[in-house]
């Protein structure tokens, strides 16, 4: 818009809904004509964030660490928490799941967003079994329990022994993919 004002000092205040409001101070010279450029900030947005297992997701996943650009923002499930406007990473890490790592445009202006994430499970489910039964069950040097026995190791590779009175111990590596 164009106004005619008098030569002077002025403060210009501005509003709108979604907006942080403005107030700038502006001088009026003796020129002829002056354009001021002012830019209002957007508000934050107002983010839910839950975190449930990737192939069932009425299974929520509690607690998760959530950052929002580097940032430990909180753990899910968060509620209504401010995120700057614009494109956010989002890394999502809980015990046991895969890492996962994610844009998210954030609207902001205070309009509220709800985002549901689904991580995929890092471990897989292991059964153990011997003869005779009973057999004493170690997992990387660690006593687990006896056979039979159904454990959830993480993925990756384990040293897994067995051993029983009067029977030799059997040794073995194994490699746990994820589910």
């Amino acid at each position: 818009n164009y106004y005619l004002l008098r030569p002077g000092e002025y403060t210009l205040a501005a509003s709108k809904k979604g907006y942080h409001p403005l107030e700038h101070r502006i001088t009026v010279a003796d020129e002829k004509s002056q354009t001021v450029s002012l830019l209002m900030e957007k508000l934050p947005g107002k983010v839910t964030v839950r975190v449930h297992e990737a192939e069932h997701p009425s299974i929520p996943i509690e607690p998760a660490q959530i950052f929002i650009d580097d940032e430990p923002t909180g753990v899910a499930p968060l509620q209504s928490v401010e995120v700057k406007p614009g494109w956010r990473r989002f890394d999502i890490r809980a015990n046991n799941y895969q890492d996962l790592q994610t844009k998210v445009l954030i609207e902001g202006g205070d309009v509220s967003q709800s985002f549901d994430f689904g991580l995929v499970p890092a471990w897989a489910d292991v059964t153990i079994r011997s003869v005779p039964p009973g057999a004493i069950v170690r997992i990387d040097g660690n006593k687990h329990g006896k056979t039979p026995i159904q454990l959830a190791l993480p993925a990756g590779a384990h040293d897994v022994e067995i051993s029983a009175n009067r029977y030799k111990t059997w040794q073995t590596r194994i490699l746990v993919e994820a589910n």
